[in-house]
């Protein structure tokens, strides 16, 4: 019986072989579908990459009180050597005026500065690690003479025309603002351009159109965080504390989206413990979203396709079966 079997199956070896074929395509395409989508999207996804900047690959901590140092360990355990750059920095939320210094009568405030000029005021905790000064002195808290004392770049230097020496007031109200004094010139140990910077005016002046045709100038300082957290913050208008992390792309690609995703939910959770209310900001985390939505939205068609190929399959076997089984009846 067996031999007659196998005696038919050689003589009508071409319609087995499309037969088996066809069988084995269909089990590939069922067994691989899901991988053909998922490499479709991870194209996508490198394509998006490779779109943007590297601004786009970091990650804002913001909380609404100053963040432990001890983040650190939690940001290294979770990303490890996909993090290049990691820093905490403190900043008001909106550029804060002041009023007018004049040195003849240095207890004197003269008029508000809303419609010239205003302030950016930054401290930062690792400040030597960012800054090198390159003019005049490090600030010191507390300094004897009762001004707060500061910091400005080389670029906010050429851009202001500010000098050493300079005495400005900060903050709107008479009854908390404060002088803030300029004792040094410093040169960031990161380039300009790097994503650290991102959203912070240090470099250069900032125009701010407060009408259609007026416009004021708003500069970046950068003070003692000691300071910062005294009588800057209290003659300000609030602060925010944050944390920035900036992710190597090089670490990144489509062969590690799920080891990625993974790392940042890691990060999040040991983060959630200590800070409940603390905002994470991260492009990169829509990026791994809209990949996951991408190869998610692809299955029902790519699993309707297998079907509608098996039971094309199913009708071809059938038919092939039909023509074998009506050869054999004639013979």
């Amino acid at each position: 019986m067996i031999q007659i079997v196998l005696l038919r199956m050689w003589r009508e070896r071409r319609l087995m072989i499309i037969l088996f074929a066809g069988l084995c395509l269909v089990t590939a395409f069922l067994a691989l579908g899901p991988q053909y989508v998922r490499a479709i999207a991870a194209a996508e996804f490198e394509s998006q990459l490779n779109r943007v900047t590297t601004n786009t690959l970091r990650i804002d901590l913001i909380n609404e009180r100053l963040i432990d140092p001890s983040i650190q360990e939690a940001i290294r355990t979770s990303l490890g050597s996909r993090v290049t750059e990691s820093h905490p920095f403190m900043s008001t939320p909106g550029a804060v005026c002041g009023f007018q210094y004049d040195p003849a009568n240095p207890a004197q405030f003269g008029a508000p500065t809303t419609t010239t000029g205003c302030y950016f005021v930054y401290a930062y905790p690792e400040q030597d690690e960012l800054f090198t000064v390159v003019e005049g002195r490090t600030p010191i808290s507390e300094s004897p003479s009762g001004h707060v004392e500061a910091l400005i770049t080389t670029g906010m230097q050429a851009d202001s025309g500010w000098e050493v020496g300079k005495v400005l007031i900060y903050g709107e109200d008479r009854n908390t603002a404060i002088h803030i004094e300029i004792v040094g010139i410093a040169q960031p140990n990161l380039p300009e351009d790097h994503p650290f910077w991102e959203g912070q005016y240090l470099f250069d002046e900032f125009t701010f159109y407060f009408t259609d045709i007026d416009a004021r100038q708003e500069r970046g300082i950068i003070v003692p965080v000691e300071d910062y957290l005294g009588s800057v913050q209290d003659a300000g208008a609030g602060t925010i504390f944050n944390w920035r992390i900036i992710i190597d792309r090089e670490s990144i690609g489509a062969a590690e989206i799920d080891s990625v995703q993974a790392e940042l939910d890691s990060l999040t959770a040991s983060i959630r413990d200590e800070y409940p209310s603390m905002e994470i900001f991260s492009t990169l985390d829509d990026l791994l979203r809209r990949f996951q939505e991408s190869v998610a939205s692809a299955q029902p068609p790519i699993t309707f396709l297998s079907m509608l190929v098996l039971v094309l399959l199913l009708y071809n076997t059938v038919t092939i079966a039909g023509l074998i089984q009506e050869q054999q009846i004639h013979e």
